[in-house]
């Protein structure tokens, strides 16, 4: 499956750059001081390179899409993502319209993460349509299967997005969402020999870590049969935002999320910076959240946006663990506040653009009460061939 993967990708990239519209090359440097974001602050910095290439065949266009992060106190992290497919654009009638994508890609992390490794199959559909001319009706569909060095991590994900635009001529902009998904892990209890394993990978990944249990880190039991376990969610939420002058947006969204079944099949997630954890996702907890940003155009065509964060987050299946990783019975729940800021400017073929985040996370669960501070400074590079130019 890794070979076909690979080829349908290189396959792709051939034919994009040998007549590309678009090629985008992308340089990030990221620095901060909570890399694993847990109570053992760990500095790091994690450099980004990435590329997008299009090629556009009227209705129909092929791209390709990649990048590397590069880790510099933590080199056994760093790993590389491909991303190949196709996408169709059909018009429906002069007000609707419907959009087709289907993907493959792949991460790949080093021997010291490669549990992490997986290949991805998707397929995403989305509809479009002006039911008046002030109000825009949106509806997408997505699925995603994910296959995993690690056999626990095995899952299909499908999800479903129905939102409601209503324009105003105050420049006010009201926006309901209503959001299903479900995610079905095919064996996450599957029963894992580790008796020829040193301690880790996953239970060394750096050195804030509690313990180290090596892959039975995320196992409930290792007992279990091998029955898969399923999570579903519904979310519900709005938004407005409010254009003051040329120069000035304001934007508030609140949203509400419940798991309707299931719960976590793992004993214990975690979030990292910049890399991916695949017990930690959407899926993997309940809660509210709400944001608020205000964003304003400077002089010399400057884009400065400042927000605000707040997410009231439970997890439930994931119990608070002791320093010896010893169960307590009593549900994680964390409330994560954070605020960002961004400076960007636009030049004619490319973008640059200068950001600081500070989080502050506190939980029930001592490990993960934590603060952290995040850097990034950035460049992109668009560069237009034939028509697109």
């Amino acid at each position: 499956m890794k070979k076909a993967i690979v080829f349908i990708f290189m396959f792709t990239l051939m034919i994009t750059i040998s007549s590309a519209d678009l090629f985008t090359l992308s340089l990030i440097q990221n620095v901060t001081d909570n890399l694993f974001q847990n109570r053992y602050a760990e500095e790091d910095k994690v450099s980004f390179f990435g590329f997008y290439i299009d090629k556009d065949f009227s209705s129909t266009s092929l791209f390709a899409q990649g990048g590397y992060n590069s880790l510099w106190e933590n080199p056994d992290a760093a790993h590389m993502g491909l991303e190949a497919g196709i996408d169709h654009f059909i018009p429906v009638n002069n007000k609707t319209a419907v959009y087709l994508l289907v993907d493959a890609g792949g991460t790949f992390y080093r021997r010291e993460f490669s549990d992490f490794d997986h290949i991805s199959l998707g397929f995403y559909a989305a509809l479009k349509s002006y039911i008046a001319p002030t109000s825009i009706l949106k509806f997408d569909a997505a699925s995603s299967y994910k296959n995993y060095n690690l056999p626990i991590f095995d899952s299909l994900s499908q999800s479903i997005h129905f939102s409601l635009d209503k324009y105003f001529q105050t420049r006010t902009t009201f926006q309901m969402d209503i959001d299903w998904g479900y995610k079905y892990f095919f064996h996450p209890n599957l029963l894992i020999d580790t008796s020829f394993e040193p301690e880790g990978p996953l239970g060394s990944m750096g050195k804030g870590k509690r313990y180290s249990k090596g892959k039975e880190l995320y196992q409930t039991d290792v007992f279990s049969d091998n029955q898969g376990q399923g999570i579903q969610v519904f979310s519900l939420g709005g938004v407005v935002a409010q254009g003051l002058g040329n120069r000035i947006g304001i934007r508030f969204s609140v949203s509400k999320k419940i798991m309707l079944s299931g719960e976590n099949p793992f004993s214990y997630i975690e979030d990292y910076y910049m890399i991916e954890n695949p017990s930690y996702d959407s899926y993997s907890w309940e809660g509210i959240q709400w944001e608020t940003a205000v964003t304003t155009v400077l002089s010399w065509n400057l884009e400065f946006k400042i927000g605000y964060n707040f997410f009231n987050r439970s997890f439930p299946g994931i119990d608070v663990l002791t320093a010896e990783g010893e169960t307590t019975g009593q549900m994680r729940e964390d409330i994560r506040r954070q605020i960002a800021l961004q400076l960007k400017k636009d030049f004619k073929h490319f973008s640059v653009f200068l950001s600081y985040t500070a989080v502050n996370n506190s939980s029930n669960d001592m490990f993960f009460d934590w603060k952290g501070q995040f850097f990034s400074v950035g460049l992109e590079w668009n560069i237009f061939y034939g028509a697109a130019k």
